[in-house]
């Protein structure tokens, strides 16, 4: 694709460095690697951003115990990189659909052991999934694992419990964005 020189402003071959397009003139391809590294330096290296570090932690959690402290801590150590990435980009759809996801698997081990902290989990898990799937200016690369969690968290919701278990959920997902997301994803 023909387009602008970065340098001198003739024609240029665009090129995709780390991501990023960079458009040079072949003339000034030497110059390609020094382009790369100032913008990796400038944006930083991909496997060093917060969304793909709690990826990388989040695929260690197959091999943990639910319930365990070393779940938990693993768990909060995702939210945190989450919340982080969102700080960063609040249209970052990708990591709003895998802090609902963490969220939501916070619930699932609380699930009948204590269950304010299922509650509260759950209710922020649908808080953070409605803001992805109602604001239309989200990214995702995967949306059909968001519908995933999506279905997930609204059948959570509208559960019918047993008349022993005396639990209170909202049910409406607009009531716990309203009520819930600032604090999930960590400005409030």
């Amino acid at each position: 694709m023909i387009a602008r020189c970065i340098y001198c402003g003739g024609i240029a071959l665009k090129h995709s460095g780390h991501g990023r397009v960079v458009e040079y003139a072949p003339e000034h391809d030497k110059n390609r690697n020094e382009i790369c590294t100032l913008l990796k330096a400038l944006f930083g290296s991909s496997s060093k951003q917060p969304f793909n570090q709690a990826i990388k932690k989040f695929h260690t959690i197959r091999g943990l115990e639910p319930g365990s402290i070393e779940y938990h801590s693993t768990i909060e150590q995702i939210v945190g990189l989450c919340q982080l990435a969102i700080r960063n980009n609040r249209f970052d759809g990708d990591a709003h659909v895998l802090l609902a996801n963490v969220y939501f698997l916070s619930a699932s081990a609380h699930m009948g052991d204590n269950d304010e902290e299922y509650v509260e989990n759950l209710s922020r898990a649908a808080a953070v999934i409605h803001e992805w799937k109602t604001n239309g200016r989200m990214y995702s690369k995967e949306r059909s694992n968001g519908a995933i969690i999506h279905q997930g968290i609204l059948d959570h919701l509208n559960r019918d419990w047993p008349e022993w278990i005396q639990i209170s959920v909202e049910t409406d997902m607009r009531k716990l964005h309203a009520s819930h997301y600032g604090n999930s994803i960590g400005i409030e």
